[in-house]
C-alpha cells in the first residue's frame, strides 16, 4: 500500500508543482521530497512538524550530507498553535497559490478535527492553492485496528479514528464529503476497488 499511496502522491504533487509558489508539507515528519527527485523549480517550501521531529530530521539531514538550505522548517505543535501564524512568521504569503500536502494524517485524527484542519486551510490559501490528501476506508481500519493500533497509540500517542466508508459508491461518498468541505474534487487514485468491499484508501487533490 505504503510504495502505491507514495506514487499516488508524487503523480498528483508533479502535475501541480509548476502551477504555484509555495509548497507545504503539513505534519512533514521524515518526509524527503524536498530532497529528492521532484522538480521544485522556484517554488518556496515550507515543512511544518513538532519541533523534536525537525531536530530529528534535521540532525539526520546533516549527518548525511544532504542540502536543506532550501526549506523553511516551521515548528508548530497542530493541538495548541495556529499553523499558519507560524507559517507567517517564516515568510508564507497567502496571497500567493499553494500546493498543500497532507500525507498520513487524517486517520490518526476525528471527522471534527479533520474538517476544522481543512477548513483552516481553505481559510489561509490563495484562489487556485489546492490540498493533496489521503483518506481511508472504514474497512481498512477496521483490518488495521487490532494489528497495530495498539503498537501506533504506545509510539505516537495516536489511534486510529477517521475513516469514510468506500463499501457502495465510494466516488459519491467521496464526492458528498467534500462537497460539505467546499472543496472542489480533483484527481483522485482510489486503490483496492476490486475487492468486493470497496476501497481502502484514496489520495485526493483538492481545490480552493
Amino acid at each position: 500500500m505504503v510504495p502505491n499511496r507514495t506514487a499516488a502522491f508524487d503523480e498528483i504533487i508533479a502535475r501541480h508543482l509548476g502551477e504555484v509558489e509555495q509548497f507545504v508539507i503539513l505534519g512533514a515528519g521524515m518526509d524527503t521530497r524536498a530532497y529528492g527527485a521532484l522538480d521544485l523549480g522556484g517554488v518556496e517550501v515550507f515543512e511544518l512538524d513538532r519541533a523534536e521531529t525537525q531536530r530529528l530530521k534535521r540532525e539526520t539531514l546533516e549527518r548525511a550530507g544532504i542540502d536543506a538550505s532550501q526549506v523553511n522548517f516551521v515548528s508548530v505543535d497542530f493541538s495548541t498553535e495556529d499553523p499558519f501564524e507560524k507559517l507567517a512568521a517564516h515568510g508564507y504569503d497567502l496571497r500567493k497559490k499553494t500546493l498543500f500536502l497532507w500525507e498520513g494524517v487524517t486517520l490518526y485524527l476525528t471527522e471534527r478535527s479533520v474538517r476544522e484542519n481543512m477548513a483552516r486551510v481553505k481559510a489561509n490559501a490563495a484562489p487556485g492553492s489546492a490540498l493533496v490528501v489521503d483518506i481511508y476506508g472504514e474497512r481498512m481500519l477496521a483490518l488495521a485496528r487490532p494489528r497495530v493500533a495498539e503498537r501506533t497509540l504506545a509510539m505516537t500517542g495516536e489511534g486510529l479514528q477517521f475513516g469514510m466508508s468506500f463499501a457502495k459508491d465510494w466516488e459519491a461518498e467521496l464526492a458528498a464529503f467534500m462537497g460539505s468541505t467546499e472543496y472542489g474534487l480533483g484527481e483522485t487514485h482510489f486503490m483496492g476497488t476490486r475487492h468486493d468491499k470497496g476501497p481502502f484508501m484514496v489520495v485526493v487533490a483538492l481545490q480552493v
